[in-house]
């Protein structure tokens, strides 16, 4: 016995009939398509990623700042510590490198660090192209504090989830930043 098809006449009576439900399929697929381009075009900002990511870092930046205020430091003036003490020693390029930040944005970081007394500059030995960027001793006193202030921020920020969750958003942190 043959299967019942679209265009067989005991399911719908007629051709005529089935003409008229294929047009009426037609236009509700044709409607929903257009709802779902406007909606592909109409993204709500609660859910446009960029949005997100700048309201996230915008947070992160200012519980940060907050807790590196005692030290007089910024963020970035952090951060440039925190690839020093990885490896201290680097050239200034190397630096923004780690960072990915470009040498003239470092070259005023630098300058500040440099003058309140966290680093120190000395020419290369072997090319004198080369600027090293060496941490002073008052930097390497405040290294326990300022590892300190740092957790307390990501403990902060990552309150609400769980060991699971907080490991999976530093996953994805790391793919959408690479």
């Amino acid at each position: 016995m043959p299967q019942p098809t679209l265009f067989t006449p005991n399911i719908f009576g007629s051709r005529g009939r089935i003409k008229k439900y294929c047009f009426f399929l037609d236009k509700v697929l044709f409607s929903y398509n257009i709802l779902c381009t406007r909606d592909m075009h109409m993204i709500s900002f609660r859910d446009n990623i960029v949005y997100l990511l700048a309201k996230a870092h915008q947070r992160a930046q200012g519980a940060l700042k907050a807790h590196l205020q005692p030290f007089g430091l910024t963020p970035m003036q952090c951060l440039f510590m925190e690839v020093l003490w990885e490896e201290d020693g680097l050239s200034v390029g190397e630096i923004g490198r780690r960072i990915a930040l470009d040498t003239a944005t470092l070259a005023g970081i630098l300058d500040r660090m440099v003058a309140a007394g966290w680093v120190r500059r000395e020419t290369d030995q072997t090319d004198g192209r080369v600027t090293r960027v060496f941490l002073t001793e008052k930097a390497l006193e405040a290294v326990s504090g300022l590892a300190s202030t740092i957790e307390i921020t990501n403990n902060e920020l990552l309150s609400n989830f769980s060991l699971e969750e907080k490991i999976l958003f530093k996953r994805f942190l790391r793919d959408v930043k690479d």
